[in-house]
C-alpha cells in the first residue's frame, strides 16, 4: 500500500507539472509582441524558450521513467495472472491489460514528441519563422493520433 501510495503521488506530481508546463508554453505561443520592448523582448523570450525546452526534457524523461516503472510492475503481475488464468475470461482481461500498458507506454512516447512540437513551434515563432506545421514530425504526431483513435474504437466495440 505504501509503495501504491508513491506512485500514485508521483503520478499526481508529473500531472500537474505536465500541465503547468504545457500552459506555459501555450501562453508563449500565443503571446502578443505589444507587451515589452523590442531587445528586453527578445532576451527573455530566448531565456523562456531555454527554460521551457529543458524543463519538456524533464518531464519526458520523467514521464518515461514512470511510464517504464509501472508498466513493468503491471507486466510482471499480469503474466502471473495469465499463467494461472482459469477459463477464457480471466486470459482475455489480463490481455487487455496488457495492451492498455502497452498504449500507456505509447502515449508517454507521443507526448514527448508533442512537447517537443511545441517547443520548435515556440522557437520559430521567436526567430519569425513560418510555423514547422507541415514537418515529418508533426505529421507522425498526427497519424499516431489517429492509430490510437482507431485502436481504441476497435477495444470498446470489443468490450
Amino acid at each position: 500500500d505504501n509503495e501504491d501510495g508513491a506512485i500514485a503521488e508521483q503520478v499526481s506530481q508529473l500531472h500537474a507539472d505536465m500541465i503547468r508546463w504545457m500552459i506555459s508554453i501555450l501562453l508563449c505561443l500565443t503571446e502578443t509582441d505589444s507587451e515589452e520592448s523590442g531587445e528586453d523582448r527578445g532576451q527573455s523570450e530566448i531565456e523562456s524558450v531555454v527554460d521551457l525546452k529543458a524543463s519538456g526534457e524533464v518531464l519526458a524523461s520523467r514521464l518515461a521513467q514512470l511510464t517504464s516503472k509501472i508498466t513493468k510492475c503491471c507486466t510482471d503481475i499480469l503474466q502471473d495472472q495469465l499463467s494461472v488464468a482459469q477459463g477464457l475470461s480471466g486470459e482475455e482481461v489480463a490481455e487487455m491489460e496488457i495492451r492498455d500498458l502497452k498504449r500507456l507506454a505509447s502515449e508517454s512516447g507521443e507526448w514527448k514528441k508533442t512537447a517537443m512540437l511545441l517547443v520548435n513551434e515556440l522557437i520559430a515563432k521567436n526567430a519569425g519563422l513560418p510555423p514547422p506545421s507541415t514537418s515529418r514530425a508533426n505529421l507522425d504526431v498526427v497519424e499516431a493520433m489517429k492509430e490510437r483513435k482507431e485502436s481504441g474504437k476497435k477495444e470498446n466495440g470489443a468490450v
